[in-house]
């Protein structure tokens, strides 16, 4: 004979095979281009990023001295990610990614890869 308890037992357990799976994270996309396109950076995280985006130029006539952007994200407060142009070198959570030319675009993706598009000359 069956007692109450197994049949509790029994009926959380088929709830819980009937349940569907928890639904994936979708992957969201930010794109931001600075100083008038020369710079796009496109992020690409699992859920909602919380970004914050700082950027500065300085130039003397018709030339640039230096360019310096900052974005900050990261999603569900986990750890803050970082990416940083500066004089034109690429640096992601610390690490140098090398130069980026105007006009280049710049990927992030979820799993944190980098790729950069320089700008196509036509």
């Amino acid at each position: 004979m069956i007692g109450h308890r197994h049949w509790i037992l029994f009926g959380l357990l088929l709830i819980a095979a009937c349940s569907p799976p928890p639904a994936a994270a979708e992957i969201q996309t930010e794109r931001r281009e600075f100083f008038d396109g020369r710079y796009i950076v496109i992020l690409q995280t699992l859920g909602k990023a919380n970004t914050a985006f700082d950027s500065n130029s300085q130039s003397s006539g018709n030339t640039i001295e230096r360019e310096w952007v900052q974005i900050r994200w990261n999603v569900n407060n986990q750890a803050e990610n970082t990416l940083v142009i500066d004089k034109g070198e690429l640096t992601v959570n610390g690490k140098s990614h090398g130069a980026v030319t105007p006009g280049s675009e710049i990927k992030v993706d979820p799993e944190g890869k980098v790729t950069v598009k320089p700008l196509e000359k036509t």
